[in-house]
């Protein structure tokens, strides 16, 4: 696990609690937002009290035991992990991840153009140790 900060663009950004899952090869990392709605081909929502408002640029199909669950995938203009940046990254959206331990689930993809490798008894080598944020 890791701190990681997600540039949403508008000069709005936040911290969050990431798990680096390197067995994860879905199609885009997972973020939670809380409240979030489709208008047209866009995602709005209320991140620090400021709206956003990202491009849809397509959808996960997340498959949790019998259940498919379908999420929007937006780009973020980019996230920070240390002293890593990685530009346009796909991110599928979530109201809650209140049954996870992190805000943000990184994919493998996303871990492997940053160029980290992990190892699984380590966590926060690279960032300040944090809590999962409270997403209202």
């Amino acid at each position: 696990m890791e701190s990681v900060t997600v540039d949403f663009g508008n000069g709005t950004s936040k911290e969050f609690l990431a798990k680096l899952d390197t067995g994860n090869s879905t199609k885009a990392s997972t973020l939670e937002v809380g409240e979030f709605k489709e208008v047209g081909k866009y995602i709005e929502f209320n991140m620090e009290g400021k709206p956003i408002k990202l491009e849809k640029i397509g959808k996960s199909k997340a498959k949790a035991g019998e259940e498919i669950y379908e999420r929007p995938i937006v780009v973020v203009p980019q996230i920070t992990l240390g002293l890593r940046k990685l530009n346009n990254v796909p991110i599928a959206l979530v109201k809650s991840r209140d049954n996870k331990t992190t805000n943000l689930l990184l994919n493998r993809d996303t871990m492997s153009k940053m160029g980290y490798v992990v190892h699984p008894n380590n966590a926060h080598i690279l960032t300040k140790e944090m809590e999962k944020v409270k997403i209202v």
